[in-house]
Parts: C-alpha cells; structure tokens; sequence
C-alpha cells in the first residue's frame, strides 16, 4: 500500500473540516447502517444460482426490445453466450439494477421451465418490496428513487465498514493537505461539488439502475484531483505499507506525478474494462465524474485565483537532496 501523505496528522488541529467530515460519515454510518439487517442481502434471487437464471431471462428480455432499446442500455451483450454459466451470472448480477426490467419480469413472457420461471418470478417479486426497507435505498443514490436529498446523503454513507475506512483513509491524507490550500469553506465545496458530479456520472451509466451507489468516493476523487493539479512541488510524502515490520513502512520522497498512475488513471481503465461497474460493486463512473470535476476545479484555482501554497513548516524527515523548491509546505 501506498498514498500520498504530504501533511502530518498529528496536527489535527489544523484541519477541523477535514475532521468534521471524517466524524459525520462516521456517525452515519454507526447510526444507520451499522445495524442494517441482511434479510435483503440473503434473499435467494441474490445466489449465484439464481443469477445464472436471472442473466439468462435478461438476454431473453432484451433481445425482444429494439435495437435502439437495447444501445441504450447495455450494447456489450450482443456479445454475450446464453450457455455461458459465468457470463450471465454477471449479466444476472446487472439485470437486478435494471427497473424497466423489474417492472416487466412479472409480464413478460420467457422460454424454459414454467415452473422455475414462475418461482424466480416470486423472487424478484420479493426482491423488489424488501429493497425500500433497507438504509441504503434511503440515504443512496439511484434514478429509481430519485430524490433531492439523495444527492448529499449518498456522499456520507457506506455499505460496510471497509469501505468506510478505506474511503475515509483517503479522506483524511487528502483532505487534509487540500484544506491548507483552500480553507475549510473551499473543502466542502470540492467535497460536495465533487460528489455530485459523480452522481451525474454515475446516473448517466447507469440510467436504469435500481440499486443505489453509496461512498464518499466521488468526492474523494475530486479531492485527489484537484490536489494534483494545484500542487507544484516535483515531489511530496507518501507513506508506504509492506509489512508492521521495521525497514517495511515508513515515509519516502516521490513525484507529484505519481498520483496519476497510482490511483486516476486506475479509475479509467477500470472503467474501460468494467461499465457501469458490472459484477463489481464499484461505481467507477462516479469516480470519474468526481475526477473531472477536481480537474476543472483545480486549473481554475490554479491559473485563474492563483492558489499559493502556504506557509512551510519543518519536516523532520526531509530528503538530503531537497532544495528550497522542493520545500515541504503545509
């Protein structure tokens, strides 16, 4: 493991937004979903057998709309095998975040065994009533449910406690250094900024989605991108993982540039070989649309507002070779 680290946060004082921020997603996580129940998660329609089914009378239902129908939801399944077991528990897997689908699937008429047809039928039926009752459909994002506050309630809320502490890991190294450079008020723009223009990316691949997208991802993206275009230093802190033991973690001296490859380019890529996030649980298109986002922001504080960086502070471990343009500032 391996992230940019560029401000101490032993001087947490320093970044009361970035603090506030961390505390209110953590509150929200522990208050409202922490305790969620996994009736929803456990229901039979979600089995990987059941997927398999799922994706096969999804291939079925869109091969019956129009060719411009199916453009516009899902052009890569023209390429799909309806005998391949892992390619339609995949496609099953997206089938569920389909709502045009859902509504139809208790109408629509389907080749193969009538009797395990009319039961999945049942399953999805159950499918659709129990996913208003759970947080996520509340507080997430989705064109199904679409709502105002959604838009900002999403960008505090997390699906499980791992993806609450990796996201708020970034949070914090990120957040931090970019709240010196704007303020706390110009934090929580990039920060809310950010995660909306990932929900609109995200909506825009994922138009017939049922299931909502939850994370403070997007807004973390925008934050990454944006410090990346605003810092000039040809290298910062990172802090690297390998082992807890000595000589295996500690800081190192490595080009801004590094942050490009490290973390958005991944995004990109990612994108590319996984749309909409099929199987995969992530929502790279948010992510995406919060990088954007930060790219704009950052090149207008850059060369427009002429954002300058702070003051410098004395960093313990500086590198031999550093020179005052490679200063350590905070």
């Amino acid at each position: 493991m391996i992230l940019p680290q560029p401000a101490p946060l032993s001087k947490y004082h320093r970044y009361p937004l970035t603090w506030t921020l961390l505390l209110l997603n953590t509150l929200i996580y522990f208050v409202f979903f922490s305790g969620r129940s996994d009736d929803f998660y456990q229901q039979r329609i979600l089995s990987s057998t059941s997927a398999v089914v799922t994706g096969k009378l999804y291939f079925q239902y869109l091969q019956s709309l129009t060719n411009r129908e199916q453009e516009s939801r899902a052009f890569w399944t023209a390429k799909m095998n309806p005998e391949n077991a892992e390619q339609m528990e995949i496609l099953g897997s997206y089938a569920l975040r389909d709502k045009e689908f859902l509504t139809a699937s208790q109408s629509a008429k389907f080749q193969g065994d009538e009797v395990a047809i009319e039961r999945w039928r049942k399953d999805i039926f159950n499918f659709s009533k129990s996913y208003e009752k759970d947080s996520i459909f509340s507080f997430g994002l989705a064109k199904m449910e679409l709502r105002s506050s959604t838009w900002i309630t999403y960008q505090f809320s997390h699906a499980s406690v791992t993806h609450l502490f990796s996201n708020m890991l970034f949070l914090v190294v990120i957040g931090s250094v970019v709240e010196t450079l704007v303020g706390g008020f110009g934090l929580l723009f990039l920060y809310l900024l950010g995660g909306i223009s990932g929900g609109i990316a995200f909506l825009f691949y994922n138009g017939h989605g049922v299931i909502p997208m939850v994370g403070a991802s997007a807004s973390i993206s925008a934050l990454l991108a944006f410090y990346f275009v605003v810092e000039t230093r040809r290298r910062i802190r990172f802090f690297y993982f390998i082992s807890p033991f000595p000589g295996h973690n500690g800081f190192i001296y490595l080009p801004t540039l590094l942050i490009f490859p490290l973390f958005i380019l991944v995004d990109f890529t990612s994108l590319m070989a996984n749309p909409e996030g099929l199987g995969g649980g992530v929502a790279y298109s948010a992510h995406i649309g919060g990088t954007l986002f930060g790219f704009l922001a950052g090149a207008v504080a850059r060369w427009v507002l002429h954002v300058e960086r702070p003051l410098t502070y004395d960093d313990p471990t500086p590198p031999p070779e550093q020179n005052h343009d490679e200063e350590y500032f905070l």
